[in-house]
């Protein structure tokens, strides 16, 4: 009963803020930068896919539960392209994104600053039909829920800047910089906008000894009118084949429900294959309730395993 409770809270509390969490969430977003800054598209020397799955509050009917795939391409010594799909499922709710990225890079000090576009185009979905509905009295009898499918599509534009070098990297970025309408009633008024979201990312590395590598990074999103979300991260790899890592969140759209710890690992398999998984716990009044959040990661380098060029990891 205490979980069907908070099932209908959540679906009152996303339907007020109509995608509160108007931005994916990912936890290995030190493997995933493509998914924040458009800049680091083209980054490595040969291509690269990346496949994560989400499932946010496990045992929690409704979650939100997320899929993003991308492809990443270097176009010539400089410039490079990205592309990638996404969508993230909350109860009734359902957001499909596709987004295109291009980047340019030169050489800047001991390091190279690259410069990011992306465009992208969203379609928004909610599903009063979903049988999933409660209320007081059934649902079909009120006149206050539409009993329909509601469809919303639009497009925006982003841009970004990304600086590295072999021991550290510094990136900002603001994906959508169009503050849209995305009411799904066409009226003269607009109540829901889609949210100017800024991030800042950075992290170093400090070799320990000839194996062991210890990464301290970080990712900060920002939007107006809402806490800070603030992702610390600090892990070891080891000889360029293992990564294991805890990460402290704060910050987002409700501090009570935003605060968590989460563990990750990352293997290499000949060099080409990465297996990456996180688990969330909940540090907060939601813990009682949820069993914590999984996140699964399959990466692939389109490179040759023999080249000299191969991706390296460790690098940023």
């Amino acid at each position: 009963m205490r979980r069907k409770q908070l099932f209908t809270f959540i679906i009152c509390f996303i339907s007020a803020g109509l995608f509160a969490q108007q931005e994916g969430l990912h936890t290995q977003f030190m493997f995933n930068k493509l998914a924040y800054n458009p800049a680091f598209s083209g980054r490595y020397d040969q291509g690269q896919l990346t496949g994560i799955y989400r499932a946010q509050w496990l045992g929690l009917e409704g979650a939100p539960e997320s899929q993003f795939a991308s492809l990443n391409l270097p176009f010539s010594t400089r410039s490079g392209f990205g592309f990638s799909a996404a969508r993230q499922a909350e109860t009734i709710f359902q957001r499909i994104q596709l987004e295109g990225m291009y980047s340019y890079g030169f050489p800047l000090g001991n390091g190279t600053l690259r410069l990011g576009l992306s465009v992208s185009f969203r379609y928004l979905e909610q599903d009063f039909t979903d049988g999933r509905l409660v209320g007081s009295q059934p649902i079909d009898q009120d006149p206050s829920i539409e009993q329909e499918v509601l469809r919303n599509s639009y497009g925006n534009t982003g841009l970004g800047v990304y600086y590295f070098t072999n021991r550290y990297f510094v990136g900002a970025s603001a994906p959508r910089l169009l503050e849209t309408d995305i009411d799904f009633e066409n009226n003269d008024g607009t109540v829901s906008k889609e949210r100017r979201h800024i991030y800042l990312m950075g992290g170093m590395a400090f070799d320990l000894n000839r194996k062991w590598t210890f990464i301290p990074q970080t990712l900060i999103k920002w939007t107006s009118n809402a806490p800070a979300n603030i992702d610390l991260n600090a892990s070891l790899r080891y000889d360029e084949t293992l990564t294991l890592g805890l990460t402290y969140r704060t910050g987002q759209y409700f501090e009570e429900i935003s605060h968590g710890l989460s563990v990750l690992a990352g293997w290499h398999i000949q060099k080409k294959w990465m297996i990456g998984m996180a688990y969330d716990m909940t540090l907060n009044d939601l813990q009682p309730y949820q069993d914590g959040s999984l996140e699964f990661m399959l990466q692939y380098n389109l490179g040759n395993p023999g080249s000299s060029n191969i991706i390296n990891q460790r690098f940023f």
